[in-house]
This record gives structure tokens, C-alpha cells and sequence, in this order.
């Protein structure tokens, strides 16, 4: 083989491109992995083919594989929850049973917007890293206590526990959230909604009996 053929051969060097925009690459493409294959599949080698660089590309972004999946888990916790905020703060105001169905709508229709990030912030198959599960977890609690605080408006503590029905609905939310991103066909929104709604009326009603 002449040294024409092995120059022919040998993979082209990845254009050069500023620092962030070549991290912004490597996390979308990160996100994609994730969302195709599980996080099973997340390694430097994987990551670095779909974003169509080598390995060595991909440490000079980011020291460590850990390091890179941090701040994408930043990036992404950041516009989910972005999403979740601008859905609660409403929800301080009116009938509870009303709001509760217009929360799980808002929240839905989040969710079928941005699927790729919200499988990676979902994820429930025990693939994640240690690390990250450990993050969604504080996430998790932290919107628990939201939820907790938004129901202790409404309904008695003496007659109820706000962080029970906070993790109820919460674990509830979760479970047609992986539906949303996963079969969203077998999620009927409005139908959701008007359950919800349901159930939080008669926990309303119940307590204030």
C-alpha cells in the first residue's frame, strides 16, 4: 500500500471549531446516544463517533467522560426544570381540583416538547451512573417539596400529609412522563387531566370534611 493510500485511508481530522461550540457538539450528541440507546451505551467511544470526532477530540473538550455527562445533566436539569417552574407558579390561586388539571396538561405538553431531555432526566431502567442517579434524586426531592408546599395551601395538615400526596403525585407523574417520552400514543392527556383533577377534589373534599 502506497503512502497515498494509508494518507486516503487514515479518518479526517475533525474541524477545528471554538472550545464551547465543540462541547455543545459533544453534549447534543451525548443527549442522542442517551436517548437512542440508554445510557448503557454512554461511553467516550460512542459519544465522539456520533458527534463524527475521535476520542482525543472529545478529552480536549472534556477531561473526564464523568465530567462531560455532569454538565450535560447540568444543561439539561436546567431547561427541565425551567419547564416545571414556569408551570407552578399559578397554581397559587383558585379552585385546587382546576389547577391540578391545568398543571398536568402544562406539564405534559412540556415533556412531548423536549422528550430527548426528559428521557435522560426519566430514566428508570437502573442504567444511569451512580453519580447521576444520585442528582435526579436531589431534583426529585426538591421538586417533592415544591409539590408538598403547594398542596399544604389547600389541604389540612392535620387531616393529610402534604409530602405523602406530594410523593404520590409526583411518582404518578414520573410513571406517564416515561410514557410520554417512550409510547406517547398510549397517553390520552385530556383524560389524565380530568383524572387528576378527580382525585384531587375528592382528597380536597375529604379533607376539609
Amino acid at each position: 500500500m502506497t503512502s497515498h493510500d494509508e494518507k486516503r485511508k487514515r479518518r479526517p481530522y475533525a474541524a477545528r471549531m471554538p472550545v464551547e461550540q465543540r462541547r455543545t457538539e459533544l453534549l447534543d450528541a451525548a443527549l442522542r446516544v442517551v436517548a437512542r440507546d440508554g445510557y448503557a451505551a454512554l461511553t467516550a467511544q460512542a459519544i465522539a463517533a456520533e458527534a463524527g470526532v475521535t476520542k482525543p477530540v472529545l478529552y480536549g473538550a472534556f477531561e473526564t467522560l464523568p465530567a462531560l455527562l455532569e454538565t450535560l445533566l447540568d444543561r439539561e436539569e436546567r431547561k427541565a426544570m425551567g419547564q416545571l417552574t414556569s408551570v407552578l407558579p399559578f397554581a397559587v390561586f383558585g379552585d385546587p381540583s382546576t389547577l391540578a388539571a391545568r398543571i398536568t396538561k402544562a406539564w405534559a405538553d412540556a415533556v412531548r416538547r423536549e422528550p430527548v431531555t426528559w428521557r435522560l432526566i426519566l430514566a428508570g431502567d437502573g442504567t444511569a451512573p451512580p453519580a447521576l442517579t444520585a442528582r435526579i434524586e436531589r431534583a426529585r426531592a426538591g421538586l417533592r417539596d415544591q409539590v408538598a408546599s403547594l398542596i399544604s395551601t389547600y389541604v389540612p395538615t392535620d387531616k393529610a400529609d402534604p409530602a405523602i400526596l406530594a410523593r404520590a403525585l409526583v411518582a404518578t407523574a414520573e410513571d406517564f412522563g416515561r410514557l410520554l417520552v417512550s409510547t406517547p400514543e398510549q397517553v390520552d392527556v385530556e383524560r389524565l387531566a380530568s383524572t387528576v383533577q378527580a382525585l384531587v377534589s375528592g382528597v380536597v373534599r375529604a379533607t376539609h370534611a
